[in-house]
């Protein structure tokens, strides 16, 4: 028995005998008082005989209602209280939760430990006394927490429990520029040029294409703050070329001349190689650690430009990532 119907049948009963009988109290409540008494005894002496866990669980569903029946025969403001108390008290926990506990503790106590085999839908749903379908609940939720991982026709393991990750901030890139902005751009080198293999597999195409390449240094204050690299393709982005960016970033001149769809981005660590030390060689040593962001800007299905950013920071350390 659910906890609902029994709700609205005790609504019902309120709603018929006291809301619109009241007067007629006294004829009633004796009918009353014997379904209560009757649903408490019957209940109690069947639910002895049953074998099956499950159907013990039912029959004493049946006097859980004939105590609430108890608060409903005495027609009175308290008795009618005392009965939506034990409404709210009877109303326990769903059963898929409880046994997402039960897992979820074992799996926290090293019961389960990591690689190890959750209980299958079946023998959770005969230890439980459930249905199939609470017990999928159960594992679904725990699958969605990331506890443990489902395999279909293998079963369910536990998750290994991974460090958690470094958090990094990452500046927001300016896209326009003014007087009173800390922060500079100085063009490094902007001209045509073909792609490497490298490139190739960034834009998706097979053979060797023209492109327009650019390097820019954002400097923030007298230090060095983001090395950054544009590759475009000139059909796209033609002026591209001929810009002097004094006023706008070049992701800013690529929003405004062609906006994108989509804007994929990849990061990792890396350590700056031979090409990138060259640019830096006015300043400090910037052999560091670098955090770079691929951006690849896609409109109508096609990669149009993508950006290579690397983030100078010199407590980056590429063994704690």
């Amino acid at each position: 028995f659910a906890v609902v119907p029994k709700i609205a049948i005790l609504g019902f009963l309120l709603r018929f005998f006291v809301a619109s009988f009241y007067d007629l109290a006294d004829f009633w409540q004796q009918l009353v008082i014997f379904c209560s008494l009757s649903s408490m005894i019957i209940a109690s002496l069947v639910a002895l005989r049953q074998r099956k866990l499950k159907r013990f669980f039912a029959y004493s569903s049946v006097g859980h209602v004939g105590y609430l029946l108890v608060g409903c025969s005495t027609g009175t403001t308290e008795g009618i209280t005392s009965m939506f108390v034990y409404t709210i008290l009877y109303m326990d926990i769903p059963r898929y939760l409880v046994i997402r506990q039960a897992l979820e503790t074992k799996i926290n106590n090293g019961i389960l430990k990591p690689g190890s085999r959750v209980p299958s839908e079946s023998e959770i749903s005969i230890e439980f006394a459930v249905s199939r379908m609470t017990a999928r609940r159960a594992l679904v939720d725990l699958d969605n927490a990331g506890l443990i991982a489902r395999s279909p026709g293998k079963g369910s393991f536990v998750k290994s429990k991974l460090d958690k990750p470094t958090l990094i901030s990452v500046p927001s890139p300016s896209l326009n520029f003014s007087d009173s902005s800390t922060v500079t751009l100085k063009v490094l080198d902007l001209k045509e040029t073909t792609s490497d293999q490298r490139l190739q597999q960034d834009f998706l195409k097979a053979n060797e294409f023209s492109m327009i390449k650019g390097v820019f240094l954002y400097n923030n204050d007298v230090s060095p703050e983001r090395l950054q690299y544009v590759y475009v393709l000139p059909e796209y982005y033609s002026a591209f070329i001929k810009q002097k960016f004094s006023k706008i970033s070049p992701e800013g001149y690529l929003e405004w001349s062609l906006p994108s769809d989509t804007v994929s981005k990849n990061i990792q660590a890396v350590s700056l190689s031979a090409s990138e030390i060259h640019y830096l060689e006015d300043f400090e040593k910037n052999d560091h650690a670098s955090l770079l962001i691929k951006e690849r800007r896609i409109t109508n299905k096609k990669v149009t430009s993508v950006i290579y950013n690397y983030y100078l920071r010199e407590d980056f350390i590429i063994g704690d990532w």
